[in-house]
């Protein structure tokens, strides 16, 4: 009698830390229209940050709460949305 012996891989879908700022809308005409993120690996503490348009803060807020990190991370220091050239960009206070 032949056996098959199946193995069945499973690979996490969706499961980075990372967030990337062009994910998002980031277009603008003015700097109203910005908001300030965190970017990068969010479980490294490192507080990079850069702007996104408001229009997509939600879907950002959506993917950052589905983050879940073992750390502490400090408060990082914050930043002002600007709009240059029709993209938004994050400049530190």
């Amino acid at each position: 009698m032949r056996y098959l012996t199946l193995v069945v891989v499973m690979l996490p879908v969706g499961c980075s830390s990372t967030i990337d700022a062009n994910d998002y809308a980031r277009q603008c005409s003015d700097a109203a229209e910005c908001r300030v993120i965190s970017v990068g690996d969010i479980c490294d503490c490192g507080c990079e940050m850069s702007a996104i348009n408001v229009t997509d803060y939600p879907r950002y807020q959506d993917d950052r709460n589905g983050i879940s990190c073992n750390n502490n991370c400090g408060a990082c220091p914050g930043g002002v949305a600007v709009c240059r050239s029709g993209v938004c960009e994050a400049e530190p206070q």
